[in-house]
Formats: C-alpha cells, sequence, structure tokens
C-alpha cells in the first residue's frame, strides 16, 4: 500500500495501536513513592497544593491539573493513570497532523510510530507524574515556536507564549527546555526575520511576568537543595552512560541498546549531511533542544551539586523524535531506512514487555489495600528511621496512600514538604493514646527503648514499598498492662 493513498488508514491504525498499548498498561494498581506523592498531594486543597509544592522541587500546575481533572471519579488511580496517556495521544496526533503540514506524510507517521514505540517515552506514560504533561508543553511550545517564525501570526506568538508558560509551572527542566526554544526562535528572527523580533520581545516579556509569582518560591528551593542534603548522587562517567543506557532502553538487552545508539548517531549524521536545508536546520535545533537540557543538567549539577536524572530530560524528548522522524523518513538506501527502522521496532516492543510485566507484577510483601486492612484494630503506624540503608520516607508516603485514617509517626522532621496529612512527627507520639501499635524497622536495627519500656511486642513479618531489595520487619506492639 502506498502512504499517500492510505495516510488516513495508517494515521488510524497508529492512534488506535496506542490507545491499546497505552490501555494494557493500566492494568497495575501499585504505587511507588512518587505515586504517592502526587496522591498526597491532590488530597489537598489548593492553597496547601501551592504552599507545598513551593517547598519540594516541582512546580504545582501539574498537581491542580490532575486535581480538578480526577475530581469526578472515585478511582483515583485509574483516573490519573489516564490523565497521564492523555498528553501522550495530544504529542502523537497533533505532531502527526503538524509535521505532515511542516514536511509530508513520511515524516508525519515516522514521527507517530516512533513516538509510540520510544522506550523512554513508554515507559513514563502510565507513571503518575508531571512527565507527560511537561512533554507535551515543551512540543507544543516548539511547534508553536516555529509557527511563530514560519509564519509570523500574533495568534501563534500567543500560543507560543502561553504553551511556554505552562511548561515552566509543570516542570523545572522543562522550563530549560522552552527557554532553549526561545533562544533559537530569537537567534532565526534576528538572522533571517527581524521584523518578527517586536513579537517576540513582548511574548518573551509576557512569559516572563507570568512567571514571576513562581521566581521566589524557585530561587528558595535551589538555595535549600544547594545548601541541604539531597537525594540525586553526583555525575560521573558511570552515569551518563545510564543516561544513554535509560534512553535507549531496550528491555535490558544491552546488544539492542548499542544498536539504538548507533541508529540514532547514523540518522543524525545522514540528515546533517545528506538531508535537504529545511530538514537540516529543523532536525539540528530539535537536537540542540533535547541535549541542551540535558547538557545544562549536567553542567549544574557539577558546577553547584547534583540536581539533575535522566528522567528530567523527558520533556525534551518529543521534540527529539520530530528530528529522528525527519531523518528516517529521507534516510537513503532504503534497505537501510528499513534495518534501522526495523531495529528500532524490535526495541520498542523488547522494552514495551518489560514495562508491561512491571505494570501486571504484584510486590509480594508490599504495601496494599490488604496490609492497611490486616491492622485495621491497630491505634497508629510507627516508623523507624534508624539506618540508612532503607529509605524511609518511601514507607511513609506509600503507606499513608493506602492508610488514610490513621497517624504514621516519624522519628524524621516532617517538612512542609510533605503533603500527607496524616504523617507526623513522633514527638507528638503519646502511650496513653496507643494501646496497640505496628512498629516498621530495618531488620538489623533495635525497637526504641520508649516502646520496649511500655510495650510487649511480637513479630508479624516483612513488607516492601516499590523495591524488592528494601524491606522493613513489622513488629505489633501491644501496651503492658499497669501492675
Amino acid at each position: 500500500m502506498k502512504i499517500n493513498k492510505n495516510y488516513n488508514l495508517f494515521f488510524g491504525m497508529i492512534v488506535f495501536a496506542a490507545l491499546v498499548l497505552y490501555g494494557l498498561l493500566l492494568v497495575g494498581n501499585d504505587v511507588w513513592y512518587d505515586e504517592a506523592y502526587t496522591f498526597g498531594i491532590i488530597r489537598r486543597g489548593f492553597g496547601d497544593i501551592c504552599r507545598i509544592t513551593a517547598a519540594d522541587v516541582h512546580p504545582p500546575l501539574y498537581y491542580i491539573l490532575l486535581k480538578i481533572f480526577a475530581a469526578p471519579f472515585s478511582d483515583k488511580l485509574l483516573i490519573s493513570k489516564i490523565f497521564s496517556i492523555i498528553p501522550m495521544l495530544i504529542i502523537m496526533i497533533t505532531g502527526g497532523i503538524q509535521l505532515k503540514r511542516i514536511f509530508n506524510k513520511n515524516v508525519s507517521l515516522c514521527f507517530m510510530a516512533l513516538f509510540l514505540i520510544f522506550p523512554f517515552m513508554i515507559s513514563y506514560s502510565v507513571e503518575i507524574r508531571m512527565y507527560s504533561l511537561a512533554a507535551m508543553f515543551v512540543f507544543l511550545t516548539a511547534l508553536y515556536g516555529y509557527k511563530s517564525y514560519e509564519e509570523g501570526r500574533t495568534s501563534d506568538f500567543i500560543l507560543f507564549g502561553v504553551f511556554g508558560v505552562s511548561a515552566a509551572y509543570t516542570h523545572y527542566f522543562a522550563l530549560v527546555s522552552i527557554s532553549i526554544v526561545y533562544l533559537i526562535v530569537l537567534i532565526c528572527i534576528l538572522k533571517y526575520k527581524r521584523e518578527l523580533l517586536r513579537k517576540w520581545i513582548i511574548c518573551a516579556v509576557l512569559t516572563i511576568i507570568a512567571y514571576i509569582p513562581w521566581i521566589g518560591c524557585f530561587l528558595r528551593q535551589i538555595a535549600f537543595k544547594v545548601n541541604n542534603e539531597y537525594w540525586i548522587e553526583p555525575i560521573t562517567k558511570k552515569t551518563i552512560i545510564e543516561y544513554l543506557r535509560d534512553t535507549f532502553a531496550s528491555g535490558d538487552s544491552k546488544v539492542l541498546i548499542y544498536f539504538a545508539e548507533l541508529i540514532f548517531a547514523m540518522l543524525f549524521l545522514n540528515v546533517l549531511f545528506s538531508g535537504g536545508r529545511k530538514e537540516r536546520n529543523i532536525s539540528v535545533c530539535a537536537v540542540i533542544i533535547w541535549a541542551g537540557t540535558i547538557l545544562l543538567g549536567v553542567i549544574a549539577s557539577f558546577v553547584v551539586r547534583p540536581i539533575f536524572v535522566i528522567r528530567y530530560s523527558i520533556p525534551a524528548i518529543p521534540v527529539f523524535l520530530a528530528f529522528a522522524a525527519v531523518a528516517i523518513a529521507n534516510m537513503r538506501p532504503r534497505e537501510i531506512q528499513a534495518a534501522a527502522a526495523i531495529i528500532i521496532v524490535i526495541s520498542g516492543i523488547n522494552n514495551y514487555v518489560k514495562i508491561f510485566e512491571k505494570e501486571r507484577e504484584y510486590w509480594d510483601i508490599g504495601f496494599r489495600d490488604e496490609f492497611a486492612e490486616s491492622y485495621s484494630y491497630a491505634d497508629c503506624y510507627v516508623i523507624a528511621d534508624a539506618s540508612e540503608k532503607i529509605k524511609a520516607e518511601h514507607y511513609k508516603g506509600v503507606l499513608a496512600y493506602y492508610e488514610t485514617e490513621k497517624l504514621i509517626y516519624s522519628y524524621q522532621p516532617v517538612t512542609t514538604a510533605i503533603p500527607f496529612a496524616n504523617v507526623v512527627s513522633m514527638r507528638d507520639f503519646k502511650t496513653e493514646e496507643n494501646d496497640t501499635v505496628i512498629l516498621l524497622k530495618y531488620w538489623n536495627t533495635s525497637i526504641p527503648d520508649e516502646f520496649l519500656e511500655n510495650y510487649t511486642y511480637s513479630y508479624k513479618g516483612k513488607v516492601a514499598t516499590d523495591s524488592y531489595f528494601s524491606t522493613m520487619d513489622i513488629y505489633e506492639l501491644v501496651k503492658k498492662e499497669k501492675s
């Protein structure tokens, strides 16, 4: 079948395939800490959302939109996953339509297919975090940045600014990506279309003005993370290699990862030296947006302190895939084009199988609704935070997702960045108010002395949060009778 004659059929088939593949990933019903954190935030009021995120490391727009979207529904887990899928579909469909207009039908379908099977996007398609939304806003910012430059319409500049502000309020590295987009558009205008400079300046100024309410929060967060402990590890040569592995993940097949990395490098060289001027210029800009986001994150991590992990580049991935679609659609000879496409498809399928299995499996010893039901008779939970080998925050957060009624006491400070309403400081614990306590502690640590004095204990088993390798022992503490 010829693409030109059957374009609409292929377009519909890819969208249908996306609905099926994304839909299958909805089977999972476990949450990990970051997702539990999301639920903790959207259970709060809008004022609290802004207050909590101001003390956290992400802006508030995703949480606000998710809270509004999920409000009418009782199954918050399922609807929140669907909320993550919707931006993915918007990117795919909008990209397909617009790249057809900018280039041709081949590029349009290549982009849609690449976006659907690209491992890094599939991995985060149903994750209850802001990455797919940030990716949508960055992609639309880049798209309308191009349209603003190419067509010069005021309406395009307005959408350019609206999507840029939205990206900045969704993720800080989305802010980095759209800043690169703004700069590229400015350079192109100064070089080729100076008559558009006034519109660009107005757009940029209004974008900055719209972001002013959050700039203070952004600067305070940077200052806090620079001067305090932060979970991101220092970036090393090994880290950079892992970045490439994660970006082009192929179900952990090292051979496929190497092939995928080689193919994308070849695609870039091909479009750089063999593509037409339009294809070359747009592809180079797309790669700069993606690579620039990573490079600035790495540089900041070396100069200031580690603040970047590779998933923060996700907002720029759809723009990167636009380059790949242009390159693969124009690759010659056809045999090499077919071979590249086959390897990319195999890598995507291999990775999808892995992601599907991950979503489908259950943590055998993990938190679930049944865990909370098993200890419905207890008065409260206590998380002992004595071991650095356990991410105690993960236990508190995931438990707070399943157990919303009982208090969860923490030995670690409960800061304003913690959204869980029922997680409280251990200093508020009162023995006289708690006859039965469920204590979670690392296996080689001791039960705190204050409990040994007032409670008898019995071992109940183990529990994990989002890792088989991170488990805590469960102890039931029953208050001693006074003699």
